[in-house]
């Protein structure tokens, strides 16, 4: 596991496209961890700071690599770094994924209970839909 870098992000949006996850406002203010196998981009995870909260942003594998534990590793490193870095909580919105995250300790909440800097965030109020669930994990 590595920290991105800004050459890194035309590959991380590549690889979210190909997961179905948004990359239009995906930049270098977003601190992205990747996994590289023979120098190709295998997995990404990455947090955005909101303030004392972060928000999770897009786990992605790519294919021929899903169902290696490769989500499960990023999940939890960047659980970890939050820990370190003696955020709040971390927020996460998904379409699809609600049924994956409570095993890390997330939970389902209403879009009202985000803190503000969360709520003022480009994915919370443009880039998912209003029908994508919120979940958090509480870290303190």
């Amino acid at each position: 596991m590595q920290q991105a870098t800004t050459s890194d992000l035309a590959e991380i949006k590549i690889l979210l496209e190909e997961n179905g996850l948004p990359s239009k406002d995906i930049t270098g203010a977003i601190q992205f961890f990747i996994i590289r196998k023979n120098k190709q981009l295998i997995a990404v995870g990455g947090l955005e700071s909101c303030g004392d909260d972060l928000l999770l942003r897009s786990i992605a594998i790519a294919e021929g690599h899903k169902n290696k534990g490769l989500g499960t590793q990023i999940t939890r490193f960047l659980i970890e770094q939050a820990r370190i870095n003696g955020n709040k909580a971390i927020y996460l919105l998904t379409m699809t994924a609600k049924d994956y995250f409570p095993r890390f300790g997330f939970r389902t909440i209403d879009r009202s209970l985000a803190s503000e800097a969360i709520k003022s965030s480009s994915e919370f109020t443009t880039v998912c839909p209003s029908s994508a669930s919120l979940m958090r994990l509480k870290l303190k």
